[in-house]
């Protein structure tokens, strides 16, 4: 999927960032964010701060592992300071969304911003505040980025663009739907992204530690 993008986009710059160097990036520019950094108990909230902070710092494309590039963006980035891609609609009609008030959902896999854009600012503080929320969507994810693109008080300069030009599968039917109902979905669509979701394991990995730690304890109390 990398080759994807360098092969129809070959003006364009392409970085590979890995865990190594984005904490050397950190320790570096934003030490301040450094502590923050490794108390994160999961690589992927480690990660997704790391992606904030370098397209703050140096501007440009963010784009997840497992999203496919179909046409050149350039369309897509036209005029845009800011742009980020809305997951479908039967992802923000899911219980889970909806128990927290949001009627949408601003994804993280794929961001477009200048340098220093003044919403980044705006964002870090709800990160900060954010630190010692359970799930991974509150304290670093999608749910913590859509809160803040929808208190922004400048939200009208946010370019959203809709599902279907960046997110045409959602991720149930990713699993299910048979290859020419995925190519009719695909006809509008600048990339796709294949909801590979392999953080989703990581974070149940280490939330069943946290139960076996917290059951030993109350055990150990008991006794």
């Amino acid at each position: 999927m990398q080759k994807t993008w360098k092969l129809l986009h070959p003006t364009y710059e392409y970085q590979y960032w890995t865990d190594e160097r984005n904490r050397d990036f950190i320790l570096h520019q934003f030490p301040e964010y450094l502590s923050l950094y490794d108390a994160y108990p999961l690589a992927i909230e480690r990660a997704e701060l790391a992606r904030y902070l370098i397209l703050y710092y140096f501007g440009g494309i963010y784009v997840d592992m497992d999203f496919e590039a179909l046409r050149p963006i350039d369309n897509l980035l036209a005029g845009a300071e800011l742009l980020f891609g809305l997951e479908p609609d039967s992802h923000a009609a899911r219980a889970g969304v909806r128990e927290r008030g949001l009627r949408r959902i601003v994804c993280n896999a794929f961001m477009a911003s200048t340098p220093q854009h003044p919403f980044w600012t705006h964002f870090f503080a709800y990160l900060r505040r954010a630190k010692d929320e359970p799930t991974v969507l509150d304290a670093t994810g999608t749910f913590l980025l859509t809160r803040a693109c929808d208190s922004y008080s400048a939200a009208e300069n946010i370019v959203f663009i809709s599902a279907a030009q960046l997110y045409p599968i959602d991720n149930e039917e990713m699993r299910n739907f048979d290859a020419s109902t995925i190519r009719k979905r695909l006809e509008s669509a600048y990339a796709i992204h294949h909801w590979a979701g392999s953080w989703w394991r990581e974070s149940l990995f280490v939330e069943a530690q946290g139960r076996i730690a917290r059951a030993r304890r109350i055990s150990d109390s008991a006794e």
